[in-house]
């Protein structure tokens, strides 16, 4: 315990000292204003030194930083002032009342010499007081933790200084309490004999020591001090422990109340500096320890103390330390890119088992020194990707996946592709959701010769679809089909887009189909809806008023049929149409209402979701559904449930937020019917 005179001490030479030179602390101690934008007060940041009696007498001002400003005041106005730095000249700072400023350009112990233009008869009419205030003052760094502690062996003194400073305020108290100042860490390793720490001194202030074991997160209190029996000053410390061999000690250097200045500390006894901690081994080292990335993910990594992977070389050598991540393909364009990190790399793709690795693909150099990889994913199939390095070179990186449609696809669910007849064509869904079909060769009355895009149909319903353009004598129609043979019965309408369209009945197997013209207005969809053994086809310009061109009767149907669209060639040669849209819809829903939505001027069209591929916001356009109650979802590729959302009364167009589903293949369904492949792309 320290005495009240030794406590109240530094007060009374500042009141009574007669000779003219003195320590003082001009050093920022205002924490309340640290961390705020706004200027610390001076109150706790300012010193006044009086001094008496002497001519040119200069007061030690302990602790001014570097980067602070201070202002310099006399209560003598023609009193001259010099700041300086040790024996170094230091600037001259001001002349008497005359607020002056300076920034110190080192840390550390500065003289001011107060130059005294005037004779003085006696002590009271020679005392000058001088105000040094610290301003602007830089917020301190955070309190000190033991992880930035300096490693330290026995036998050796290290110099230090508290000023500036943060206070370890979690800290407590270990035999003294050790959570009121500015501090400084060390850590030493025993090696089993005693270790003594100590401040005692010439350079120094009123110091603590606390001594711990354990770790930063949770460190165990060993021994502290305050107030030791010191030649220089008994307000030092000194700390001694038996150490235990291989135990790492953190120290903590700290001063009573809140003091603070340079010190010395000194370690003797038996201990060494730490070894450094074993290297940290990424997680990712292993091949069996891949972490899985997906579309549109950003990765940071590191492939320091990373090990050489003994994997075949693939599109690249391996000859550095690496990583492994997986990635599980949908079909889309895979781009894995290293560009921008920090260190010579290389990339390598794998299928297969991390025993058995079939190499996809591999690059070095593709950005620079950095790589990067593209190919076509195969759906369901996991990639294995090493991220790794040219010769032995080793270095934090960015793994950036993104994904791409490809453009064009074969059209794929829910739709169904079948070449009837022996057609040859191609069937591609486009990146904007559109269709573009092809087929070659004429069909027989008898035997049909078409390229069909289907679905199986069980009820009532209807099939629509929307022709934006052709090529060649070539036509794109709507049909229902009792199968897939060439000869199955069915009632199809077919266009191209003029004042015409062409409706084509088979009622018998393999019997001749009836070809009727019918007159119609300018069109670009075709729509054929049934109920029961009815079935009515109509046409329309824009997918929502439609007029109605054939109605016919067809008994001994089944429930069930193909219900799709289609393109038939008139020629030898190929033949394409694009259709903008298409869809099929039915269901028990349907049934009840389907007849009275034949008629001309009922609103029927094709759902068509758009943009497609979309990124947050999906457009749904259902104009023949305006005013009733819908249900949406989005679902998954394996037919899991991604996005649910009920409408009480739909507008024509209604907007769907998909912004929280990753990037990939997903299929739109409006009530109980699938209706359209729809692609995020984030």
């Amino acid at each position: 315990m320290k005495s009240n005179f030794l406590r109240i001490l530094p007060s009374m030479l500042v009141m009574f000292l007669m000779l003219g030179q003195f320590t003082a602390s001009a050093q920022c101690t205002n924490t309340a204003s640290f961390g705020t934008a706004t200027a610390p007060s001076l109150s706790g940041n300012t010193v006044t030194i009086t001094t008496c009696n002497f001519p040119n007498e200069f007061a030690t001002i302990n602790g001014m930083l570097a980067g602070h400003t201070y202002v310099f005041t006399s209560s003598v106005a023609t009193d001259f002032l010099t700041l300086r730095s040790g024996t170094s000249s230091g600037p001259s700072v001001g002349f008497g009342t005359t607020p002056l400023s300076v920034t110190t350009v080192v840390a550390g112990t500065h003289f001011l010499h107060i130059n005294l233009n005037s004779s003085c008869a006696t002590q009271a009419s020679g005392c000058r007081t001088t105000t040094v205030a610290c301003t602007s003052c830089p917020a301190p760094p955070p309190p000190p933790g033991c992880d930035v502690a300096v490693d330290v062996a026995c036998g050796q003194t290290y110099t230090g200084t508290t000023v500036g400073g943060g206070t370890a305020t979690n800290l407590g108290t270990c035999i003294t309490a050790l959570n009121t100042a500015p501090g400084r860490w060390y850590r030493t390793q025993g090696t089993g004999g005693m270790v003594t720490v100590t401040t005692c001194s010439a350079v120094g202030f009123d110091t603590k020591i606390g001594v711990f074991s354990g770790t930063c997160g949770g460190l165990v209190c060993v021994t502290g001090n305050d107030d030791a029996t010191c030649a220089f000053s008994g307000l030092r410390s000194t700390a001694s422990f038996t150490s235990v061999l291989g135990t790492n000690y953190y120290i903590y250097v700290t001063g009573f109340g809140t003091a603070s200045g340079a010190y010395e500390v000194t370690f003797t006894g038996t201990c060494i500096i730490p070894p450094p901690p074993p290297p940290v081994i990424p997680a990712t080292d292993l091949c069996a320890n891949a972490i899985a990335i997906t579309c549109g993910s950003s990765t940071a990594g590191t492939t320091v103390n990373a090990t050489t992977d003994g994997v075949a070389t693939c599109g690249t050598s391996n000859t550095a330390p690496g990583v492994w991540y997986t990635m599980v393909g949908d079909g889309d364009v895979f781009t894995l890119s290293l560009c921008g990190s920090s260190y010579d790399t290389k990339l390598s793709v794998y299928t297969g088992t991390c025993g058995a690795l079939v190499c996809v693909d591999g690059n070095d150099d593709f950005c620079g020194l950095q790589s990067e990889v593209d190919f076509i994913s195969t759906p369901g199939t996991t990639y294995r990707i090493l991220v790794h390095g040219f010769s032995a070179n080793t270095g934090t990186f960015t793994l950036n996946a993104s994904c791409a449609p490809i453009c064009p696809a074969p059209i794929d669910a829910p739709w169904t592709v079948t070449a009837i007849g022996g057609a040859v064509g191609t069937a591609v869904e486009n990146c904007d959701g559109t269709f573009s079909v092809s087929t070659t060769g004429v069909g027989t009355s008898t035997a049909d010769k078409i390229h069909f895009v289907h679905q199986t149909l069980t009820g009532n319903g209807y099939v629509v679809v929307d022709v934006s353009s052709f090529t060649n004598f070539t036509f794109g129609g709507v049909q229902f089909r009792d199968g897939l043979a060439a000869g199955a019965r069915k009632v199809a309408l077919q266009s191209q887009l003029g004042a015409r369209v062409t409706r084509e009945l088979r009622t018998v197997t393999n019997g001749a189909h009836t070809v009727t013209q019918l007159a119609a207005p300018k069109h670009n969809y075709l729509r054929i809806a049934r109920v029961g053994d009815v079935f009515t086809s109509s046409v329309s310009a824009n997918g929502t008023t439609w007029t109605q061109v054939n109605t016919v009767t067809v008994t001994g149907l089944p429930t069930t049929l193909n219900v799709g669209f289609y393109v038939n060639s008139q020629l030898a040669s190929s033949g394409s149409v694009n259709f903008d849209a298409a869809g099929v819809f039915g269901g028990a829903a349907l049934n009840s209402d389907i007849a009275s939505r034949n008629g001309e001027g009922t609103s029927y069209t094709a759902i068509n979701a758009y943009p497609n591929p979309a990124n947050n916001e999906l457009n749904i356009k259902m104009a023949h559904l305006i005013g009733e109650k819908v249900q949406i979802t989005v679902m998954n590729t394996i037919g899991q449930v991604a996005l649910q959302q009920n409408f009480d009364s739909v507008n024509e167009v209604e907007r769907l937020d998909i912004s929280k589903l990753s990037s990939g293949v997903y299929f739109l369904q409006v009530n109980t019917e699938a209706v359209q492949k729809i692609i995020v792309n984030k």
